[in-house]
């Protein structure tokens, strides 16, 4: 009798043993990139440039074993960061030991996705947007050049024009007084006559020599003028 009794005390400690493992608490708190969640669900979504911090829950004297990524940690600490994965989909396993007990936590599904700056369609947007944005710096710059070196022809064109006009301007008019001059010095004599007409050659050998100057000028600074 008395080791009948022994045996069913020894399976009633065992049993609490069981049962007590067999209990599970769910964790505290979930903080996906700094910000903790209302609820602490059974999966998350995390990006792989996302921090994830677990709170466990606050038990005296307790240590912590969790089971993440196929590694076993071990912290008394109440709060632990999970170490930066690449993308795909993870668990998460621990347990709460005390002196008098062994409490599950419960399991968390984790899955993690490649954030968007490393996403493949981001980079070809991103390359896409700068080869646009660089082709309509491009072409405005061409416009801007283009219609400057129109305004500096218009300008030289006009200057050169100016420049003409006011040769021949004021070589016709000094010629015109000259035919006046000889027209009133006709009854002068034959040598005041010879030294007019001298003068009038002149005059007309400086006007044919200023329009060839202006011309040479013209034709030379023409290349700069097109380019």
């Amino acid at each position: 009798m008395k080791q009948i009794l022994l045996i069913f005390c020894i399976i009633i400690w065992n049993s609490s043993d069981i049962f007590a493992y067999a209990d599970s608490i769910s964790l505290k708190a979930i903080w996906v990139g700094g910000e903790k969640q209302e609820q602490v669900p059974n999966s998350i979504v995390a990006y792989s440039n996302q921090t994830l911090m677990i709170e466990f829950p606050i038990i005296a004297n307790a240590t912590y074993k969790y089971i993440f990524n196929d590694t076993s940690y071990t912290t008394t600490s109440y709060f632990t960061v999970l170490p930066k994965v690449k993308s795909n989909r993870y668990s998460f396993h621990g347990t709460i030991t005390t002196d008098s007990s062994t409490l599950q936590l419960c399991s968390l599904s984790i899955q993690v996705k490649p954030d968007m700056m490393s996403a493949w369609w981001f980079s070809l947007l991103l390359i896409t947007y700068l080869m646009l944005l660089f082709a309509g710096g491009m072409y405005l710059v061409s416009i801007n050049t283009n219609r400057s070196q129109e305004r500096l022809t218009d300008l030289r064109r006009d200057w050169t024009n100016q420049l003409h006009n006011d040769i021949g301007g004021d070589l016709s008019g000094a010629s015109l007084r000259l035919d006046i001059l000889k027209r009133k010095m006709a009854a002068l004599d034959v040598k005041t006559k010879e030294d007019v007409n001298k003068i009038y050659d002149l005059l007309g050998i400086f006007k044919k020599s200023c329009v060839l100057c202006s011309t040479w000028w013209t034709l030379k600074k023409m290349p700069f003028l097109l380019s």
